[in-house]
């Protein structure tokens, strides 16, 4: 199971599956990708009607993997937020930077 990066800043679960000789008219085996579900990377929950879908470990690999990483990020966006908005000098910080 691995997260895969897509356009429009969207990640897929994406989980490879064997399939066996002769199970599909196949003359060898061969490992397929099946995609699980789509999210935005930003994402942090799952909707309800796809969580009824998944197992247990899948639901583990995304709240280890994408949801716990990005409630992290926004929390720290949110700090740096506040900080900025408390200090009083980032105004000519900025303007320096500018200049």
């Amino acid at each position: 199971m691995y997260l895969k990066k897509l356009r429009n800043n969207r990640i897929a679960l994406v989980e490879s599956r064997y399939v066996r000789k002769g199970a599909a008219g196949n003359t060898h085996g061969y490992s397929a990708a099946v995609t699980l579900c789509r999210l935005s990377a930003g994402a942090t929950s799952l909707p309800s009607d796809t969580a009824k879908k998944m197992t247990e470990d899948q639901l583990r690999y995304l709240e280890e993997n994408l949801f716990k990483p990005n409630v992290r990020l926004e929390a720290e966006a949110r700090a740096a937020a506040e900080a900025r908005s408390t200090d009083p000098g980032w105004r000519l910080e900025e303007a320096a930077r500018l200049v």
